[in-house]
């Protein structure tokens, strides 16, 4: 998987796990399946593919640290986009 794509799909998990952090339970288990699948189905991507690349990755761990570094700069532009919402496309 491209890294550019890697970053983006990691981005969205990362925000949904941040958006399950108040849910517990069977509520948890099943927003976290849906968010999940949402975001496979947006990238085009499914869990297999990522498990595969993020393995991968780990083996490389200075690959690894830039590649979360890259997916928090991506998050922070994605929340600071939320949070003006006159720049919305």
């Amino acid at each position: 998987m491209p890294e550019e794509k890697l970053v983006e799909v990691l981005a969205d998990i990362h925000i949904a796990e941040a958006a399950l952090q108040a849910l517990r339970g069977q509520t948890k288990d099943s927003m976290s399946q849906a968010y999940y699948q949402q975001i496979y189905t947006i990238h085009g991507v499914d869990s297999v593919e990522v498990q595969e690349t993020l393995e991968t990755m780990r083996e490389k761990p200075a690959e690894m640290k830039d590649l979360y570094d890259k997916v928090m700069e991506r998050v922070e532009q994605l929340n600071a986009k939320a949070k003006k919402p006159e720049e919305r496309d």
